[in-house]
């Protein structure tokens, strides 16, 4: 889409933060903004939507943090994928990598206000739908899922476990819907072949026909979430996005334990380099000094973290 074609909702409580966005937008000579400053506005004006690109401020005046990224990301107000963009200050915001991560959003510095139009591109660039793989033998309920959730993921479906694991095996989906009374193998067989290809496949299992013996066979086999039938439309896009966002965590998490690991790697090296140096065994420093090197690197790599929802395919 052509940058002065954008429709883009801006809410800041400081008017000058609202008038630098709003210059940087006219440079480019995109005029259709819509200027927020309160909570309260920006819900009704989100519902007048659509738009394609959602600039706020991290925190309002008596409001908690990310307060606007949660009414877009609900679904209550327009549609929970609306691409975000967050304007933190750095002398007053703490942000960390995965809130910006779990929320999708891309984040710039009040103090390079001029870039917001680029991250606001990078933002609707970043909002590539993830595939969702539809386990369902009931045409009826496979199609209301379908309609449910087509505007946030791209659908594909399968009416049998066997078909749907073949799919499955060949296209790894960010998320699955895996029905349990499947013909053709049963959808815990599904799940356990899944989950024994890949662990961290998130899946969600429907049912008619839930009992705590059921649901704890499913949670016990790897299931992220339990459903049971029949399910909301409201319910269904809520639990997806949020098994989704649990999962972009955990990659974070785990992402940034390993980088810790390996700077601590890097400090005990450069110590155990020094300690050498000072008793004259340069053989050994030089040893330690590239080990050092090679866990600098390492960590350098892992900063850049995982991938996206939209990256699993």
């Amino acid at each position: 889409m052509n940058v002065r074609d954008l429709r883009v909702l801006v809410a800041h409580w400081d008017p000058q933060v609202c008038q630098g966005i709003k210059a940087a937008f006219k440079r480019v000579r995109c005029e259709r903004l819509m200027l927020t400053r309160t909570l309260k506005d920006i819900a009704a004006r989100l519902k007048e939507g659509p738009y394609d690109v959602f600039v706020t401020g991290l925190t309002f005046p008596n409001s908690k943090a990310w307060s606007s990224v949660y009414m877009v990301r609900s679904g209550r107000f327009c549609h929970p994928q609306l691409p975000i963009v967050v304007v933190i200050d750095d002398q007053r915001d703490l942000l960390m990598p995965t809130e910006a991560v779990e929320n999708a959003v891309t984040v710039v510095s009040v103090e390079r206000l001029n870039s917001i139009v680029s991250a606001a591109q990078t933002a609707i660039d970043g909002t590539e739908k993830p595939n969702v793989l539809v386990v369902e033998d009931d045409p009826h309920m496979a199609r209301f899922i379908a309609d449910t959730l087509q505007d946030l993921y791209r659908i594909e479906s399968a009416g049998d476990g066997e078909s749907g694991l073949h799919a499955w095996e060949a296209r790894r989906h960010a998320l699955v819907i895996l029905d349990i009374m499947l013909p053709r193998q049963s959808g815990i067989e599904v799940l356990e072949s899944m989950q024994a290809a890949d662990p961290d496949q998130p899946v969600v299992v429907l049912t008619a026909y839930g009992t705590a013996e059921r649901y704890n066979d499913c949670v016990a086999k790897g299931a992220s979430m339990f459903l049971e039938k029949p399910v909301g439309g409201a319910d269904l896009r809520a639990i997806c996005g949020s098994v989704l966002r649990q999962r972009d965590f955990g990659e974070v998490r785990a992402c940034l334990t390993r980088t810790q690991h390996r700077i601590e790697e890097f400090g005990n090296r450069v110590t155990a380099a020094d300690r050498y140096l000072s008793s004259g065994r340069t053989e050994k420093a030089h040893t330690e000094l590239k080990g050092a090197i090679s866990a600098f690197l390492n960590a350098s790599r892992l900063a850049r973290g995982p991938r996206s929802s939209g990256d699993k395919t």
